[in-house]
């Protein structure tokens, strides 16, 4: 009868061991969610991020390590929202320059062989390939780390394809786009004002392969083609960034009825739909 005693109280303890240290991760884990929602704010990490973050990362089994993580990571500056913001803003760069270089000369410059205008124009459409490969590779990241988890059962899994993960854009005050990888792949303007002076596809081509191998160079007469991209490392890289970009377009026209957002419910500057 004591013997038996003794293990009720034993396992009386060991209950209350148990609550106790739930009590303490469950502190520890709100203390930290509050640390990672301060680093937000003071890196501007834009709203939609926070929010398909903690949609996916807070549950009643949310893992103190994986906030750790990405905390360790904001503050080093190295998390993947970090990295696409960078890329976007690199790419807008480019993309300033080169309105820049259109207004800075006229078509008979841009047409001459080895001249300043064709040499920039040459690197810049380069750059501008490069970073947009970049920013391709880093959504695409960012989609499948934050995309919203299927529910179990499901017969489709959103997660791994991103499949709900958008990052909204609104390029220089005007229109707003639902993702920008869509404006990357839509929105061709800017290479567009160079028609007279550079060999282009009919159609939209974000990442330059048009005339690209054994094309006409900065140094040599004609309309000017794309950088070459004859490496093979590159040319496989590119090829990636292209299936990628498609497979984007592909999944917002499936599943746009089922999105809990278009781009006309988006709001930029805050974090509520309009």
């Amino acid at each position: 009868h004591q013997r038996h005693l003794h293990t009720d109280a034993q396992e009386q303890a060991e209950e209350r061991q148990r609550q106790v240290l739930s009590q303490c991760q469950t502190q520890d884990t709100e203390k930290l969610i509050q640390h990672l929602e301060r680093l937000w704010e003071h890196f501007g990490i834009p709203w939609w991020h926070q929010k398909l973050y903690t949609e996916r990362c807070y549950s009643d089994d949310v893992q103190p390590e994986v906030i750790l993580q990405e905390a360790e990571a904001l503050a080093a500056g190295t998390s993947v929202v970090q990295q696409v913001q960078q890329a976007i803003k690199d790419r807008e760069d480019v993309l300033i320059f080169l309105s820049v270089l259109r207004g800075a000369f006229d078509d008979h410059e841009f047409c001459t062989p080895g001249s300043v205008a064709r040499r920039q124009l040459s690197d810049y459409l380069y750059h501008l390939r490069i970073i947009t490969m970049t920013v391709i590779s880093k959504l695409t990241e960012w989609r499948r780390a934050v995309g919203p988890r299927g529910q179990k059962g499901a017969a489709v899994v959103a997660g791994p394809s991103g499949r709900g993960a958008i990052w909204p854009c609104q390029i220089d005050g005007g229109k707003v786009w639902e993702d920008y990888l869509l404006y990357t792949a839509k929105d061709d303007s800017i290479v567009r004002s160079f028609k007279a002076v550079v060999e282009l596809c009919d159609e939209s081509d974000p990442l330059l392969l048009h005339g690209s191998v054994g094309g006409v160079g900065p140094h040599e007469s004609g309309l000017l083609c794309p950088p070459s991209c004859d490496a093979l490392q590159e040319r496989g890289q590119l090829e990636e960034a292209r299936l990628q970009l498609l497979e984007l377009e592909m999944s917002l026209k499936a599943f746009a009825p089922h999105s809990s957002r278009t781009s006309e419910s988006y709001s930029i500057k805050g974090g509520s739909p309009v």
